[in-house]
């Protein structure tokens, strides 16, 4: 089989946290567990709290279909390491890693990008056509665009809006106001639901910048994102979001996201800019929620960050040759 370039939906690409609880023995094998996550009515039960917080099981539904959209019937398994595996569909394939607790719950899960077997780059393109839903793509090569659709059009994209947190940072760091092996301590106002684990550590802890933007980019750590955002400053990473204004925490949208907030919500959606930063003050008094509160869709999918994939492309772009990008590479040429 041929690697192509090709890029996949913003949405597509999740990274929860992963745990060495996959050594506990458990009657769900990880193959058992692929098998009906791609073959079967997806179940509530299949997953721990932690995850149904993050992706509901309308999400995972509507992200199997897509990947079923894009590489065709789900095969098989195959293991190459102790919690990494191939998964072979009809069309491809897709590297993924998962992690169960002791019940058979899944407790964390990443896949890679997938990898079509199609014998150009036009065909990629045309299989990427027939996803469901909205899509933006954009292949660059050595600064050469090769395809794209709806490249400028803003999408919510999840964690993918972290980039801008890793370029303001890199920009004070090149300017001397601050330096990567700078010490700072968590605070409770960072501490933010998983994906990610110093939510678990205790406040006070000391980290450097480089090692909270490490945990931010490598494991999508939510906690490590807010710490950052609160050092670095959210008018200066505003100049890489302007749509995203005021640019809100991983908790803040947690707390917005909070069904006994609906009427601090309600205030959000309705205020301008400067009455919306007026909130935050509110928002940083309000209780983080619980994750088992996230049981369902949730329903402010426009208090969310957005992106188009030419700006997430100039993001990556103007961050990629800092070291920690290399600890999880993520898309592969």
């Amino acid at each position: 089989m041929r690697r192509n370039t090709f890029i996949v939906p913003l949405a597509m690409l999740l990274f929860l946290a992963l745990s060495a609880a996959a050594a506990v023995a458990q009657e769900v094998t990880p193959e058992v567990a692929y098998n009906r996550l791609f073959t079967e009515p997806i179940q509530a039960e299949w997953f721990s709290s932690d995850i149904l917080a993050q992706i509901s099981v309308d999400d995972w539904e509507e992200i199997v279909a897509q990947f079923a959209a894009l590489l065709g019937r789900f095969e098989r398994v195959e293991q190459t390491g102790p919690i990494n595996y191939n998964l072979i569909f009809e069309q491809g394939r897709m590297e993924s890693q998962l992690a169960l607790g002791p019940d058979g719950k899944i407790i964390g899960i990443w896949f890679n990008a997938p990898e079509l077997t199609v014998g150009s780059l036009d065909g990629a393109v045309e299989e990427f056509d027939e996803l469901p839903g909205k899509v933006s793509l954009l292949v660059i090569k050595d600064q050469a665009v090769l395809a794209a659709r709806n490249e400028h059009e803003p999408l919510a994209v999840g964690s993918a809006f972290k980039l801008a947190i890793l370029a303001a940072l890199k920009d004070l760091v090149a300017a001397g106001v601050l330096a990567w092996d700078n010490v700072v301590t968590l605070e409770a106002g960072d501490k933010s639901l998983p994906t990610g684990m110093l939510q678990d550590w205790p406040e006070g802890t000391a980290l450097t910048l480089e090692t909270l933007a490490a945990l931010m980019i490598s494991i999508s750590d939510n906690t490590a994102t807010d710490a950052l955002l609160r050092v670095v400053g959210r008018e200066l990473v505003e100049q890489y979001a302007p749509r995203n204004v005021p640019f809100l925490s991983t908790r803040e949208v947690f707390t917005l996201n909070n069904p006994d907030n609906a009427e601090l919500l309600a205030a959000f959606r309705a205020g301008d800019v400067a009455e919306k930063r007026a909130l935050l003050t509110q928002l940083a008094e309000a209780q983080l929620p619980h994750p088992g509160v996230f049981t369902e869709p949730p329903k402010a999918m426009d208090v969310e960050w957005h992106f188009s994939t030419f700006e997430l492309a100039n993001l990556i772009f103007y961050v990629h040759d800092l070291p920690l990008m290399s600890i999880n590479p993520g898309l592969a040429s």
